[in-house]
């Protein structure tokens, strides 16, 4: 696969979680497990970031889009405990522009999109 290809299917990949959520906040999904949802390297993405990235990516830009997204991978988990906490109202709001989800999902992308032009 390409390094364009790559970084196509990251943001491809994650960008469907927000489906996959408000589907979920809405009960037109089945459950989903935080704690497998936590895990940042339990996607493609992360397993390239913590591998094969190291040969492409400054080591200051890896660490970023490491950083945002493990914390990308935290926030939907959260929101996955809200739902199981039956705490819906909250987890709609981390959904919306000023949640925390949506802050995470946000930036992440963002050094992804940073990530991919750098490596050009």
């Amino acid at each position: 696969m390409s390094l364009r290809e790559t970084y196509l299917r990251g943001i491809v990949a994650h960008s469907r979680w927000k489906w996959r959520l408000r589907n979920y906040v809405d009960g037109k999904s089945p459950a989903l497990d935080a704690a497998l949802a936590e895990k940042d390297d339990g996607c493609e993405l992360g397993r390239w970031l913590r591998g094969d990235a190291g040969q492409v990516l400054a080591p200051a830009l890896r660490g970023e889009v490491l950083e945002k997204h493990a914390a990308f991978h935290r926030a939907v988990a959260d929101l996955v405990r809200l739902v199981q906490a039956g705490r819906h109202s909250e987890a709609r709001a981390a959904l919306g522009c000023e949640g925390g989800y949506a802050a995470a999902c946000s930036e992440f992308l963002e050094a992804v999109v940073r990530a991919r032009d750098a490596s050009r």
